[in-house]
């Protein structure tokens, strides 16, 4: 357990942290750590099962802990760690302060890149991480979901990339931003969101890549095939995504 200048415990984190162990630049693994302290009336640790019945059921209801970020870290020992804060303003309503924390982490090089779908949280950090090697990502969730800081939905935002280079160094996007795909489940054209990015000087990660979950016809179900329409088209590549299952993507990547 990592301890501040004097011996002092850390900022307990709140609740349950997105945590990303990145494995190569491209996809990464992930871990749910959960609080850092228990009292005794804590509640019992959560016992979880696959949502998904094609999965594995080897760890549902398993005896291995769900690690802290400094547990996650001292033990696994990632090369770079991205944290996801998905929902500060329901910390705050519960007075958890996410953004101590990170402060608190950072000083340990701890992470690599810190990512939220909030302008508001973001932007109140940024100051801070500017001389950091952590990296701040922008998260966008549905085109037509409300971003709760500033009340726009993130297609509008998406819409203004100029803005977003204000308070972030990269933006997290779901993948049929790129490559929309029509109800009957075949590819459209992409968009040119890659490119818009990049002329920010804006780093482009996608996301919801799964290999058991129903993606488009076009690729033959071979999720190789989809990822290298991302990375080695001829017309454009992302600089990283987040995947589910990332072994196949890493082929990809090599």
């Amino acid at each position: 357990m990592l301890t501040r200048r004097g011996g002092s415990s850390p900022p307990p984190p709140p609740f349950v942290l997105h945590c990303f162990s990145c494995t190569l630049r491209w996809f990464f693994r992930v871990w749910f750590p959960h609080r850092a302290s228990r009292t005794p009336n804590s509640p019992p640790p959560p016992s979880v099962a696959q949502a998904i019945l094609s999965r594995s059921n080897k760890f549902d209801a398993s005896l291995f802990p769900i690690l802290t970020v400094e547990d996650l870290v001292a033990q696994v020992k990632p090369a770079k760690l991205w944290l996801n804060i998905q929902h500060d303003i329901f910390y705050r309503q519960l007075n958890l302060d996410m953004r101590r924390y990170l402060l608190y982490l950072s000083k340990h090089n701890i992470p690599s890149y810190v990512s939220s779908p909030e302008v508001g949280f973001l932007s109140s950090i940024v100051g801070r991480f500017r001389k950091s090697k952590a990296k701040l990502i922008f998260c966008f969730l549905g085109e037509d979901t409300i971003e709760p800081s500033t009340n726009v939905i993130y297609g509008s935002l998406l819409k203004n990339l100029t803005f977003v280079k204000t308070f972030a160094s990269g933006i997290l996007i779901p993948k049929y931003y790129i490559w929309p795909v029509t109800s009957s489940g075949y590819v459209e054209s992409y968009t040119s969101v890659v490119m818009d990015a990049h002329r920010e000087g804006l780093e482009v990660f996608a996301s919801e890549f799964a290999n058991d979950v129903l993606f488009s016809y076009n690729y033959s179900y071979d999720p190789l095939a989809e990822v290298l329409s991302f990375i080695d088209n001829g017309i454009f590549s992302v600089d990283g995504g987040c995947d589910r299952l990332p072994h196949n993507r890493i082929r990809g990547h090599r």
